[in-house]
């Protein structure tokens, strides 16, 4: 059976736990949010930026990335400026974006979900 959280398709958001994959399955699942795109869960914020390296490497680069990293990472300014160089120097034409989840914000939003299922 296929890991829901490693999805390899040309539309991927990257995550770094299992635990922001699910939350966000869960967010579509609520919102009824069409499948559009599949979730990979990278391990930690290292993680998320090597799979971004592995992604754009590749000889078919995917359609779009996503990435949703945690604000606690010490230097959150400086991954989302590692991440918007990596993409330059490949002159890409992903659209990207770097949301951030504080641990917080994500309880909040997955206890208003329980709440309403």
């Amino acid at each position: 059976m296929p890991d829901i959280c490693k999805y390899e398709g040309n539309q991927v958001l990257l995550v770094e736990g299992k635990s922001d994959c699910h939350s966000i399955l869960a967010l579509c699942k609520f919102f009824n949010l069409p499948q559009t795109f599949g979730i990979y869960q990278c391990g930690n914020d290292i993680g998320v930026l090597k799979r971004l390296n592995a992604l754009i490497i590749q000889p078919a680069t995917p359609i779009s990335v996503g990435i949703v990293m945690d604000a606690d990472a010490p230097d959150v300014a400086g991954r989302w400026i590692q991440i918007r160089e990596k993409l330059k120097i490949i002159n890409t034409h992903f659209q990207n974006h770097l949301i951030h989840m504080e641990q917080s914000l994500q309880d909040q939003m997955i206890s208003q979900i329980l709440a309403y299922g």
